[in-house]
């Protein structure tokens, strides 16, 4: 493998958002810099003039205005597009309640009286108390001096060492017994919706920033802001490969990897190699990388996969105050998998970009358990999908064009597919992240991983801070 190759500094293995950071702000330092990318993969499924984006939760689909100011000042990027208007209500629904959520004020307050009126003391209580943590948090920023990003501390040794004195998490359900059970729900799916990450292990800081958190509802589109970096990429010296297939990856000591193209004749030496797509997938089909991330994969696992369906839908069948985001439980005594937990996404009316005139694309997501892949398991989720569908859409057959699957079924055994909801038994500080940014020596991970409860905020802090790593390591 090593009498014929081509040396490049840093490999980025993959094109998620964080990797695409990363290689801008590395290339910008004039390293050199290769991003490897899957043929294969297409994050983006058109139709019949229909456009589907599929996402892994509501503040990923958007890179919010404060974070779009960061990445171009760091990057200097060219004029940006204006952010787009903030996407339709977002809205909880179950199964006798449907809630519109807006910012803390006369319209919450309307909601919260109409469906929960036997706990609105409680729930004003509650809010209170998350206020002030948001408060607090915020505070710590600015003690901190963050510029970019709110949550994450600061390298002093005594702050380091506080972090893991902090107590152990406390689960949602146990914070929030007093209330009812639809409630808890309500407060669940709200944070289910912002991260990728069981809302039952989210601690009452984290769930504080999260329920109190909308900026990842409008802004640039997350597909058009990977355009803009790729393109920024490649002119400022980058490189880019369709990867058709990973052979094989060596370590070579201080000499950093070796990895064998399908598609090359000759191997690629890379002093750093940085990770931009889900840990599992690769890990279970290379050995080089099983052995040398087990002590992470083993922290944090995929729980369930999300699957999309991509529909066509006539405007004039959709109900009347139906919302542009939408999360729905159908029955509350039963698990998320199987159609009975969605989330729903309609195009903007009359955004002809994505969708016919009169027309909006539906992108339907919901959850299967990651053992539980097999044909008879999707014709199981499938039936469960519609089901569920037209329990929220009255003559919902009536008004459909299409209800596509098969970019599912193509797509979601590649290595790139990043749509998963994860877990973790081991007792991280939220803070820190759960995967490091470096995970042994010169190989760097930024997937979804590091920081699942964030969306695509976890992805930018990522990029950032392995960009910052590895250019403190070569200077």
């Amino acid at each position: 493998m090593t009498s014929h190759h081509e040396s490049i500094d840093v490999v980025v293995l993959g094109e998620g958002l964080g990797g695409l950071v990363a290689a801008n702000l590395l290339v910008q330092s004039h390293l050199h810099v290769l991003i490897l990318k899957e043929e294969d993969y297409r994050s983006i499924y058109p139709k019949e003039g229909y456009r589907f984006a599929p996402f892994s939760n509501f503040r990923e689909r958007r890179v919010p205005s404060h974070l779009i100011q960061k990445i171009s000042s760091h990057l200097s990027l060219p004029q940006l597009p204006e952010p787009s208007h903030q996407l339709g209500s977002f809205q909880i629904i179950l199964p006798q309640a449907r809630i519109d959520l807006f910012p803390r004020g006369p319209l919450f307050d309307r909601e919260i009286k109409r469906e929960f009126p036997k706990e609105v003391d409680k729930i004003k209580t509650l809010y209170d108390s998350i206020v002030q943590k948001k408060e607090s948090l915020m505070r710590k920023k600015m003690e901190e001096g963050e510029a970019l990003f709110p949550l994450f501390p600061s390298h002093s040794l005594w702050r380091r060492l506080k972090g893991f004195m902090w107590k152990k998490r406390e689960g949602l359900n146990k914070r929030f017994s007093s209330f009812s059970k639809e409630f808890r729900e309500y407060l669940k799916l709200q944070i289910f919706a912002k991260g990728n990450f069981l809302s039952e292990q989210v601690d009452f800081s984290l769930a504080s920033y999260l329920l109190l958190s909308e900026e990842g509802f409008s802004g640039i589109s997350s597909e058009k802001m990977k355009e803009i970096l790729f393109k920024k990429f490649i002119d400022s010296g980058g490189r880019a490969l369709g990867l058709e297939g990973l052979e094989e990856v060596e370590r070579k000591g201080r000499d950093g990897f070796y990895l064998l193209l399908r598609s090359e004749e000759r191997a690629i030496h890379s002093r750093f190699l940085l990770l931009s797509l889900p840990l599992h997938p690769i890990s279970e089909r290379f050995n080089f990388f099983q052995q040398n991330l087990s002590r992470w994969i083993q922290r944090i696992k995929p729980s369930f996969l999300i699957l999309p369906l991509f529909i066509g839908i006539r405007e004039k069948g959709l109900p009347v105050g139906m919302g542009d985001l939408l999360v729905s439980i159908f029955d509350l005594e039963r698990t998320y998998e199987n159609g009975n937990l969605l989330y729903l996404s309609l195009s903007p009316r009359g955004e002809e970009s994505q969708a016919p005139e009169g027309r909006r694309a539906l992108l339907v997501e919901g959850l299967m358990a990651t053992h539980a892949w097999d044909s008879s398991s999707l014709d199981l989720f499938q039936k469960g999908v519609i089901s569920h569908l037209k329990h929220l859409i009255p003559f919902f057959e009536d008004f459909i064009e299409f209800v596509d699957f098969e970019w599912t079924l193509d797509q979601v055994n590649k290595i790139s597919y990043p749509h998963f909801i994860y877990e973790t038994d081991f007792d991280f500080h939220w803070r820190e992240g759960i995967v490091p940014i470096r995970v042994s020596k010169n190989l760097f991970f930024v997937g979804k991983e590091n920081f699942p409860y964030l969306g695509v905020e976890g992805e930018i802090l990522a990029g950032m801070k392995a960009a910052k790593e590895i250019l403190r390591k070569v200077r």
